[in-house]
């Protein structure tokens, strides 16, 4: 589970500045489904240490959560190209080509 603090700097980078309990909430929760998407998708995330770079995905993952409508749930172009990046970092290309 992604802690409030984390939670905090999730909301800083979306631009919600509301600490409501609520609202840290449901950043928190739809941060959880982010972490599992990424990891399902083959993401190495280390939810007691998550690097600000992750952050800023799951965030982006989060904003998309929370702009959907009704009938409709998807993640962003944005965050599929860097979800990508970050689920392949370290299965690219080696040295010799």
């Amino acid at each position: 589970m992604i802690s409030n603090d984390d939670a905090l700097k999730i909301m800083k980078s979306i631009g919600i500045t509301d600490t409501d309990e609520d609202i840290v909430f449901q950043v928190c929760s739809k941060a959880a489904v982010v972490v599992n998407a990424l990891v399902s998708g083959g993401a190495k995330i280390d939810e007691s240490n998550i690097s600000d770079n992750e952050l800023y995905i799951i965030g982006i993952g989060v904003n998309d959560l929370l702009n959907n409508t009704a009938g409709s749930t998807g993640f962003s172009p944005a965050f599929n190209i860097l979800a990508t990046q970050l689920c392949t970092r370290g299965k690219g290309l080696t040295s010799d080509g």
